[in-house]
């Protein structure tokens, strides 16, 4: 049986082309038995493993869920040159980053089918799991990184929608996305792309195989690269982040900071113990002043402060460099046993910016302040009354013996405006992974065979930053006057100080001293942050499939398996902030989770005729800390006519803890705060006219999530039900009913930003302990945790169909595809289920749920031509950002495509294609995030879009050269 599966496979291959590495790897494959014996074995039907089921049947069978197949020619007319470019083209998957800014998931993309979280789609490789990526979200959800896989190892994806932990276990909550690879590829076809848009992107990849009468081996590869855009590359942007209604300055918008570099300073005072303290009025803390250089300096003053603009600190698309292999094989042994091998590998790094980052761990107590002395070369601050009212003395004007300055708190950042763009330091993030697979496929009798496979998957994530801040450091060459961090450093870089030794009382090295900063000193505290993380997976697998008996012409066949999974993640954080001597006084700690798992599972598969099919499966899982779960799910098709079949599903699902969930986890994300100073000084949360609370300013920070208790595995009940309609060759039509009830689902026990607007609206005051936030009122840190308290009753409908068309004028295919969702309801905190019905979803963790995605296109061919128009829409839906839920735009973009093929353009059967296209060929920018107020897109709100979503590239055109034997 062996020889007959692999044999049908390559009957129609013509005679081998010489791939000279691959030859000499795999000389001896035809050696043994007579090649010509194996082929009159050729048998007509090969028998597959349809996604959704473990046992092998005609790979003509439509499935019993529904199962959309994304093939080489959808990649061919979007152009794709990165997995990531296939989520376009699923109506289906909500909630992907498409668009990450500001932490480690940029670079990185995953399926999530239903918008119900990363988590909750798993992914496979020719039906087996694929591995984790060695980060998450700040939900801890776990995912692979499909941006790992080269694009040239893919035949196709199929997407089962539906439920499947019955047959493949934890994560298929809401479906499976199975990368089915080109096994037995064979000849050598070259491929190189070039796209622009906001920024270019080039691509080169390969695919190569070798096939013979015994076996296979295929090696694909790629590279990609990519140039970075910051937030003033998009003249969109920027309008979008200030309020039209003000005056049009920086400080009305989103990407300014009251802690700005010049900063601000108040009067402090040295005690005698050698700490630092801000000199107190009247019992409070005396006023802060920006630094008078401050806009000469390239910051903006703002009453007590200095800010500044950050929109070019960091990168909106970072640049990214892929490298990647994939090689498999097979090899038969003899007429029962063969042997097969996967291994890929991947370097992908993926380059961000840091400019002038903050530095909250300051040494004046309870201001996070950094003491700079009286005797400071160019602190010209004085306060004449005493009274904490500073007056400048510019450095012009400053006489010595004549005028006295005061110690000061200094309130900024190290470095400013000068590192911003194309000036600021490189934080590169580096993801290497190893995936082998080593297996074989046995005859245990004539009608039964099994398959038994252990893999390997494993994932490093390494993180180069610069401008990492000593804080130790720092105000050591601050107060011993090695560095400058007044507004003179940059404005007037070549003055010296007028201070002297005997009236000023300046150390006499000092004496003479420029204000611009030098090299060596800040080299002082300047460091690089190094991170690591990694994870790891191990599957063995045992398979046993097979006729259990006949029931008329057609035989009742059974599955049976174990498997057996183990994971491990660990984290180690950067040394200086495991010490808490980094920029946040907050100590970091390493992270390690391990989790084991056991499986039993069977599947039965029985014919009734050619009229219907029944599935049933049933899985039991055991985990090592959460318990153990039982699965069934039950499917069937019925024909009632040639034409016209239905199918339907009942199971369950589940989904264990994460290890990120074990561990517990920490991020970074942007947050709206409501809080603000008045204008006294004093902290407190901004109101409307209504007295509502409202976010004033986004602030990107770090969050926290610690570890909850017992978690137990997430559960979830789903049914499907559909028609099929084929009334004529060429005609295809499908309608799908699903529905799913998710329970148990682990969230954050409030999430960030709830705990943010729940600060303020509880009392009116911010004064939650798992809040943090410096003296100027800049968050620092929101703390939370991990328990099972969310659910969700999700419902909808998917549509898939197409129709073929022969015409003078060539061949032509219309084609449709649709989600709709009817229901999206969530209880978010155990307080009731709410409608999130077309909603973003921003503060649930869910991903966003526009409640009409479709795809309209049409592909035309004719001899050597190729063109294709399609049509992508998404609905509008709500900002929950915002507490009246203001209407985020429905988008809708038009892409255009076109190949031709030239026949042996290069010698002898070589075939040259030339692919040309636009995506988003209109130029339309992505719909704004509004706030609410009125006349009114976007106010105080980050980053000016959806980048689960909407693509921010604009238009897209590439420009692709195929060469293949």
């Amino acid at each position: 049986m062996i020889k007959k599966s692999f044999e049908c496979q390559f009957a129609r291959r013509n005679a081998l082309r010489p791939v000279l590495a691959l030859a000499l790897l795999w000389a001896g494959l035809a050696a043994g038995e007579d090649a010509q014996d194996i082929r009159e074995d050729i048998v007509l039907i090969e028998e597959t493993v349809v996604t959704g089921s473990l046992i092998k049947q005609p790979s003509v069978y439509e499935g019993r869920t529904p199962v959309q197949t994304l093939d080489d020619k959808l990649f061919e007319s979007t152009g794709v040159a990165q997995p990531v470019d296939i989520l376009r083209s699923l109506t289906a998957n909500t909630g992907s980053y498409l668009a990450t800014q500001q932490n480690y998931l940029q670079g990185t993309s995953q399926f999530n089918l239903r918008g119900l979280g990363l988590s909750s789609t798993l992914t496979l490789i020719n039906g087996r799991r694929a591995g984790i990526a060695p980060i998450s979200n700040d939900v801890g959800h776990s995912f692979l990184d499909i941006n790992t896989l080269p694009v040239a190892m893919i035949e196709r994806i199929e997407i089962l929608r539906d439920g499947a932990s019955a047959t493949y276990g934890s994560q298929a909550v809401a479906g499976v996305a199975n990368v089915i690879t080109r096994r037995a590829f064979e000849g050598l076809e070259i491929e190189a792309g070039y796209r622009d848009a906001s920024n270019t992107a080039r691509d080169v990849s390969f695919a190569s195989g070798l096939v013979t009468a015994r076996g296979y081996v295929s090696l694909y590869g790629g590279y990609y690269s990519q140039d970075e855009n910051f937030r003033t590359d998009f003249d969109w942007m920027i309008p979008r982040a200030i309020d039209p209604d003000g005056d049009g300055d920086i400080v009305e918008g989103a990407f300014d900071s009251g802690r700005g570099s010049p900063g601000s300073f108040r009067r402090a005072v040295a005690n005698a113990d050698g700490s630092f303290a801000p000199f107190e009025v009247d019992g409070a803390n005396a006023p802060r002043f920006p630094d008078p250089d401050c806009s000469a300096a390239g910051g903006y003053p703002s009453g007590s402060l200095c800010r500044m603009d950050f929109a070019d600190q960091r990168t909106m698309i970072a640049a990214e460099q892929r490298l990647q292999f994939f090689t498999e094989s097979e090899f038969i042994l003899n007429d029962r046993l063969a042997l097969f091998a996967e291994i890929g590998y991947s370097d992908n790094e993926v380059t961000d910016r840091v400019g002038n980052l903050l530095l909250f761990n300051g040494n004046v107590e309870g201001t996070n302040e950094f003491f700079v002395p009286a005797n400071h070369p160019f602190n010209f601050w004085t306060d004449p009354d005493g009274d904490g009212e500073l007056t400048y003395v510019p450095p012009g004007e400053w006489e010595p013996g004549v005028h006295e300055a005061v110690a000061v708190g200094y309130f900024g950042r190290p470095l400013g405006a000068e590192t911003n763009g194309e000036h600021a330091e490189e934080e590169r993030r580096t993801f290497r992974n190893l995936r082998a697979v080593f297996g074989t496929n046995f005859d245990l009798s004539a009608s039964w065979t099994g398959t038994g496979y252990f893999a390997h998957a494993g994932s490093d994530f390494t993180l180069n930053s610069g401008h990492h801040w000593v804080a130790g450091e720092f105000a050591r060459v601050v107060r011993e006057g090695l560095w400058n961090p007044f507004g003179t450093r940059l404005v007037a870089p070549d003055l010296t100080t007028p201070k002297t030794v005997e009236e000023d009382g300046l150390a006499p090295r000092l004496v003479g001293q420029r204000a611009g900063n030098d090299a060596e000193t800040f080299q002082f505290f300047n460091s690089t942050k190094i991170e690591t993380a990694e994870t790891a997976q191990q599957v063995a697998e045992l398979v046993a499939s097979g006729e259990l008996f006949r029931l008329g012409d057609r035989a009742v066949s059974l599955a049976v398996g174990t498997q057996y999974r183990g994971l491990r993640y660990e984290q180690r954080p950067d040394a200086l902030n495991a010490s808490g001597g980094g920029p946040q006084a907050i100590r970091e700690f390493p992270k390690q989770a391990d989790q084991e798992v056991w499986a039993l599972f069977a599947e039965n598969l029985v014919p009734f005729g050619n009229i219907a099919e029944l599935q049933l499966a049933l899985r039991h899982e055991r985990y090592d800390e959460a318990g153990s779960t039982t699965d069934p799910k039950v499917a069937a098709q019925v024909s009632a006519t040639d034409w016209f079949s239905l199918r339907g599903s009942w199971g369950t699902s589940f989904q264990a803890p994460s290890l990120f969930q074990i561990a517990g986890n920490t991020t970074s994300r942007t947050l709206s705060d409501p809080f603000r100073f008045d204008g006294t000084g004093r902290g407190e949360c901004s109101t409307n006219d209504a007295g509502e609370i409202t976010n004033r300013g986004d602030n990107f920070i770090a969050v926290t999530v610690l570890r909850g208790g017992a978690l137990k595995p997430q559960a979830a009940a789903l049914g499907n039900v559909g028609v099929l309609f084929r009334p004529r060759a060429g005609v295809q039509f499908s309608l799908d009913y699903w529905k799913i009830n998710y329970e148990d689902v682990i969230a954050q026990g409030r999430g960030f930003q709830a705990i943010l607007d729940d600060d303020c609206r509880d009392d009116g005051r911010p004064n939650d302990p798992r809040v943090q936030r410096d003296s100027s009122g800049q968050l620092s840190v929101v703390t939370t945790d991990y328990e099972n308290i969310a659910a969700v009753r999700n419902e909808g409908l998917d549509l898939n169909g197409h129709y073929d068309l022969a015409a003078p004028l060539g061949d032509f295919r219309f084609s449709a595809e649709a989600t709709l969702l009817t229901k999206f309801a969530v209880n978010a905190a155990g307080s009731g289920f709410e409608d999130r019905l077309g909603n973003r979803n921003d503060t649930n963790g869910f991903g966003p749920t526009p409640q009409l995605r479709y795809n309209l296109g049409v592909a035309w061919s004719r001899d050597q031509h190729r063109g294709t128009l399609a049509l992508r829409h998404i609905d509008s839906y709500e900002n929950d950002e915002v507490a009246s839920r203001p209407e985020i735009d429905a988008w809708t973009t038009l892409d255009a495509h076109y190949a031709y093929t030239f026949e042996r353009l290069l010698g002898r059967g070589g075939r040259v294609t030339l692919f040309l296209g636009a995506n988003n060929l209109t130029d339309r920018d992505p719909p704004a995030l509004p706030s609410g107020k009125e006349g009114v897109q976007r106010y105080n709100l980050r980053p000016g879009f959806d980048g689960f979503v909407h693509d921010i590239k604009g238009r897209t055109f590439y420009l692709r050269l195929r060469y293949g034997l």
